[in-house]
This record gives structure tokens, sequence and C-alpha cells, in this order.
């Protein structure tokens, strides 16, 4: 509690509802404490409501890269805009309440339902059954011995990992963030599962700015643009098909993943 963040607000900082457009322009990144960075000369623009898959190698910088947009980190060299404003210009408050990040590794704290997808929120009863009905989560919720009042647990061991994944979608539809980030957030459930959480994905989507960190080809299809990262680099960006054709690490990962040929993984984009 008496450590002294190194990363510092300005006096007079801006507070103002964005609109998500986001501008990295040759933004390198290192940990501190590091002499290497894991980012070099990162730079994309995105436009507000777009979607952006981020693919890449286990180790790439893909979620690295996510986590500057909030400012969880300060970056080493370049600029970070949001609607054209330097993030370092923005209030943290302001920033980081219009940004929500959806994890692989739900956080539930040992409450009920309700308070979980509050997650310390001003909301009425019903915007909480609303966000949980749109997070198709509500059915199961109401299976629940108690309901919204039963208890998830520590962590949530109480619920299957579709199931958290479902009450963190519901948080974030009750925050109604202007920039979403997916931290292949569905890579451990079943395939019924998944095919609900698609369903609350796909509306989350609608009129936000989304930054998705995914192999899965069924989100990847989605997406306005496609970044494919590489040694904390972007070596290529485009559309699916596109990468399909001009960028062999892209095609190696879903040649591999899919065990089928380029062929037959154009066929099945068409």
């Amino acid at each position: 509690m008496n450590q002294t963040s190194e990363i510092s607000e300005k006096q007079s900082p801006i507070h103002r509802e964005i609109d998500g457009n986001v501008t990295f322009n040759n933004v390198s990144f290192r940990y501190p404490g590091t002499e290497v960075n894991v980012l070099n000369n990162i730079s994309f623009k995105v436009s507000a409501g777009q979607t952006v898959a981020i693919v890449g190698t286990t180790g790439s910088g893909k979620t690295t890269l996510t986590k500057l947009i909030s400012r969880l980190y300060d970056i080493h060299s370049g600029q970070i805009e949001i609607d054209g404003i330097d993030i370092k210009d923005y209030a943290f408050h302001s920033l980081r309440d219009q940004i929500s990040y959806i994890e692989q590794d739900i956080f539930l704290f040992s409450k009920n339902v309700m308070d979980n997808i509050l997650f310390g929120r001003d909301a009425s009863e019903d915007a909480v059954i609303q966000a949980a009905k749109d997070a198709q989560a509500h059915d199961f919720i109401i299976k629940l011995p108690q309901g919204y009042e039963t208890s998830v647990g520590e962590r949530g061991v109480q619920l299957s990992g579709g199931e958290r994944q479902r009450i963190a979608i519901a948080r974030a539809f009750l925050s109604n963030p202007k920039i979403l980030i997916l931290d292949d957030s569905t890579s451990a459930i079943d395939s019924e599962t998944e095919e609900k959480i698609q369903i609350a994905i796909s509306r989350i989507l609608k009129g936000r700015t989304t930054f998705i960190i995914t192999h899965r080809l069924s989100q990847i299809r989605w997406a306005d643009k496609i970044l494919v990262l590489a040694n904390g680099k972007i070596i290529a960006q485009g559309s699916h098909e596109d990468l399909l054709r001009t960028c062999e690490e892209y095609r190696k990962i879903f040649v591999t993943r899919f065990d089928k040929t380029l062929e037959e993984l154009l066929e099945v984009q068409a």
C-alpha cells in the first residue's frame, strides 16, 4: 500500500467519453527492470467499432500489446492514442473505466453471483439480470440453489469454466465499455459451451472497438483486421483470406492447427 506507482497521472488529466479509435505509433516496450524489448516498433490503426484479431505463437507479445491500451504499463518509446489523444493525457479513471478485459483465467470473488456481476458498480437488479441474459448466463444462474444470491466460492470454484466466462461477459455488458479486450477467453471450454459464449460475444462486440487474442477460426472471421505478431513485431496485417495467401507464419498456424491444406482452409473461408 505504501508503494509509489511508476506510472503517474498528469496534473490536469482529460476526462471524456471515448469513441474507441486506437492508434499505435512505433510503440516499443520492455518490462520494468529488463533490458530487452518485448514489443518493437508496433504501428497500426483501428477505427471505433472495429474488431481486431491478434494472432501469433506463445511469447510473441499479444497479451502485452493489449495491456498497454489501458496504460497498465508505460511504453519505452512511441505513442498510443485513443481518439487522437495520447493515453498519457487521460485521467486513469476515465480511461480504464471505459475498457473491459476478459481473460482466460477469470477472477471471481467469494461472494454471490449478483455481486460478482456488479463488480463494485452501482446498478439495478434489473440491469444485472439483463446483462446476464445478454451474456447467455441467466438460464444457468436461476438454476443455482439461491439464484443470483448463490455464493460462487473462492475464485468461483462452484462454477464451471464456461459459467465463469459468462459471468465475466455479463460484467462487461454491465460496464458498457467502449473498448473490449478478449484474451483467449474461450480456449478451455467444451464446444457446446463455446457456442453459447460465441452468441454472447457476438452481441457484446456491437458498437465497441474489440481486440481478440485467439486462434479460433470462428472468432477470427468476425475480425475487420488481423494482426500477426512474431518476436514482438507485427509481421503482417490484413484479412483472413489475404493472410492465408501471403503470410507464411499465419498460414502455418492454421495448417498445423486444423491439419488442412491451404486450399481446404480457403474453401472453409468461402
